[in-house]
This record gives structure tokens, sequence and C-alpha cells, in this order.
């Protein structure tokens, strides 16, 4: 086996991040309405707000904003992280077992200030 195992997670983060909106024109959006709230759907998208389907996802997208992402952007944040001190701890050699890579995730979290996204399981 060729030592492609992990492409596979950069080509999934690829197709998520495309199919979402980048919190930097969620923002742009969310001004220039602030900024005219009289003005219609029909209107905000004629002037830089294509990718406002509805004027309901400008309270959604206040709070994404106010949460520091979406869950989605906090999964990858983390996700990418404690795949780079992975693959960090293999090309050194280094052991690393699960409940390493559980507190690298939680460590990630805590510095995002994401914690809510990890829930316990009631089994």
């Amino acid at each position: 086996m060729e030592n492609d195992d992990c492409d596979w997670v950069a080509d999934c983060d690829d197709v998520a991040e495309t199919s979402e909106i980048p919190i930097a024109t969620k923002v742009r959006i969310i001004d220039i309405a602030d900024k005219h709230p009289k003005w219609s759907l029909a209107t905000l998208q004629k002037h830089g707000c294509a990718d406002l389907s509805s004027k309901s996802k400008l309270k959604i997208w206040k709070q994404q904003i106010e949460n520091g992402g979406t869950r989605a952007e906090k999964y990858r944040t983390i996700n990418k992280y404690v795949s780079e001190m992975f693959n960090e701890a293999r090309e050194n050699a280094r052991v690393v077992k699960t409940v390493n890579l559980k507190q690298l995730g939680i460590q990630k979290a805590r510095e995002i200030n994401a914690l809510n996204v990890f829930k316990a399981l009631n089994r």
C-alpha cells in the first residue's frame, strides 16, 4: 500500500469547504444588510449579496460569527491540527495512542473555544 492513506481527508475537506460560504463573506453580507435594513432580498442580492438565499440566514450567520464559526469549520480546524500533530509524531517515530489523539483534540478545542462541539455519549 502506498503512503496516500491520508489523501482522502484533504479531498473531503476541499469538497466541504467549497459548498460552504466563507465566514468573511458572511460578515460582508451582514454588514451590507445592517447598513440597509429596508432593502429586500432581491436588492441585497443585486448589491453584492448573491450568496444570501433568504433574509432569515442573516440571523443564523450572526450567531455563527459570534460563536467563532460553524460547527463544521471547528471540526475541520481540530481535525487538521490533530492530523498535523499525528503526522509529526509518526515522522519522529513516536508512539501515538488513541488517548493522545483525544487529548490533542480537546486541547485544540479549548484554544478555539469550541468545547461545546464535543458531547458525551450516553451508552
